[in-house]
């Protein structure tokens, strides 16, 4: 039973279970809480290991292994700092009434059972679909594939369904940063008054400028953005673009599985594909492109898909792929299925409408529409959400 106090003061005290390493889901947690903090609400984190390479906000670390030394092996520490952090986390939760425990990534059954002990109020964090549904859209990728033997199945271990299922029912609230997020917990019977729609952001700071990475050619041009792999539908892209046939130019940006690498040596080496393992500026390949194209199997909220559109740039996107930000035919273009053929039709399609009236309203839509999604925007509504559910859940 959540026996915190009601009132306008909120304590927010988040754990993630990965190191923080200033990019990935420690980043878009950290710059949520950044963004959450007021006069009565304030923010801390809770990590295993603190490997930052710099510290770009003043939310307060708490860490099992200290910045000092990131530079030690974390695989060799992670047995005794996860379960350090987690004994951390748990007794600052429970030594303060006004606190809420803001759960990422995986967590261990014991640190629920201190929770649920203790009275805190317990948020979670989706920022990935659920494992029972990632796990069975992934198998059949691989399988589809003929690649079982690099299918990560110690993701999705039923040791680890299991927990996670087990902090769903232990949540008061579990935050959903896509629809499709929320479309897998209902997938595996979560009740829907748990379920928060919200979304991720992105810091415009990092994209303004109008230097460009690419020099124009005639013809389209489209750009991936991430780990270029299964579970972010490479596969499927490097597939269409053969079929596809379109006088353009596709551009990966990110490193890249070794089974993508390997199948699609031939592709990869095309002319017209550019590989760039890493971009220090990610916008000048923005600004580069004609086309967002991101063909997810599998997301939580992808920042890609925000960062694009504030740089004018409509999306072609899976479901997945387009998080709370993209509409069909207002931002950008939904591709509803993996199939090879769909997205050869899209990437023919959009090289028939580059330049055209239609392509710059679609471009003009998708930079309006991305102002709604900065960080403090999103960590404004995560505040005002949590102090709404906590309150209606606490006795009076």
């Amino acid at each position: 039973m959540v026996t915190a106090a009601r009132g306008d003061r909120l304590a927010v005290n988040a754990l993630i279970s990965l190191p923080l390493t200033g990019g990935g889901p420690g980043y878009t947690c950290e710059r949520i809480l950044a963004e959450m903090v007021d006069g009565a609400t304030s923010t801390a984190l809770y990590t295993p290991a603190d490997r930052r390479p710099r510290v770009e906000t003043g939310i307060t670390v708490h860490a099992a292994v200290p910045r000092w030394a990131r530079s030690l092996p974390f695989r060799s520490l992670s047995a005794i700092s996860a379960p350090l952090a987690e004994r951390m986390f748990a007794a600052d939760c429970a030594a303060d009434r006004d606190a809420a425990a803001f759960l990422w990534g995986d967590v261990s059954p014991r640190l629920i059972g201190w929770l649920r002990d203790s009275g805190t109020f317990i948020v979670r964090e989706k920022y990935n679909c659920g494992k029972a549904v990632s796990k069975d859209i992934m198998a059949r990728a691989y399988a589809g594939l003929d690649a079982m033997d690099a299918y990560p199945a110690h993701q999705y271990s039923a040791e680890l369904i299991a927990a996670e299922h087990d902090s769903f029912g232990a949540s008061d609230m579990i935050f959903c940063p896509s629809p499709m997020v929320a479309w897998s917990l209902r997938e595996v019977g979560i009740a829907e008054e748990k379920l928060v729609a919200t979304s991720y952001g992105f810091d415009p700071l990092r994209f303004q400028g109008d230097s460009r990475a690419l020099s124009e050619i005639d013809g389209p041009t489209f750009v991936f953005a991430g780990y270029i792999c299964v579970r972010k539908g490479a596969h499927i892209l490097l597939e269409a673009w053969k079929q596809a046939g379109v006088r353009g130019r596709l551009v990966l940006v990110g490193q890249i599985e070794p089974l993508i690498a390997e199948r699609y040596a031939d592709v990869l080496a095309r002319d017209d594909v550019e590989y760039h393992a890493f971009a220090s500026d990610i916008g000048a390949f923005y600004r580069s492109a004609d086309y967002f194209i991101f063909p997810t199997l599998e997301e939580g909220g992808p920042q890609v898909t925000y960062e694009a559109a504030y740089c004018h740039l409509p999306s072609i996107v899976s479901q997945m792929g387009a998080g709370a930000i993209l509409r069909d035919g207002v931002e950008g273009h939904i591709v509803g299925s993996d199939a090879i053929a769909d997205w050869a039709e899209a990437l023919v399609a959009a090289e028939r409408e580059r330049g055209t009236e239609a392509y710059r309203t679609l471009a003009t839509a998708a930079r309006a529409r991305a102002e709604n999604f900065t960080w403090d925007r999103v960590g404004k509504q995560r505040r005002e959400a949590l102090l709404e559910k906590r309150d209606a859940l606490l006795p009076r």
